[in-house]
Formats: structure tokens, sequence, C-alpha cells
């Protein structure tokens, strides 16, 4: 599972980094970084109101 953060839609908003149950986001100059404790488990995703998380179910490497 990779998880991806479009920087042209993250607004920094802190949302996702606030409901990481893991601490698996970071943010780095107002953007969204899934950092080496994220486990892939949606949360982010699903609370996005910028829809600017996505996840690829296909590899096994985050993407920040």
């Amino acid at each position: 599972m990779t998880v991806f953060v479009n920087k042209e839609k993250c607004t920094g908003c802190n949302i996702c980094l606030n409901i990481c149950p893991f601490d698996g986001i970071d943010m780095i100059e107002n953007f969204a970084v899934i950092n080496e404790k994220c486990r892939g488990c949606g949360s982010c995703l699903s609370v996005c109101p910028f829809e600017a998380i996505t996840m690829d179910w296909s590899t096994d490497e985050n993407t920040y």
C-alpha cells in the first residue's frame, strides 16, 4: 500500500494530522507528509475535505 499526498490539493488544514492514530503524518512547509509510522489505516483519507490523500494498494512504499 502506498499513501500519496497531492501537494496541489493539500491546504495544510491539519485534519489528517489530528486524526491519525499512528502519528503517521507530519506537516512540512504547510503540506501533509506521510512518514514511516503510517500503517495505511485510511483514517486520513476518509477525513480529507480536499481529497488530497489517496492510496494505491498495489505497492508497499509510501510516497511523501
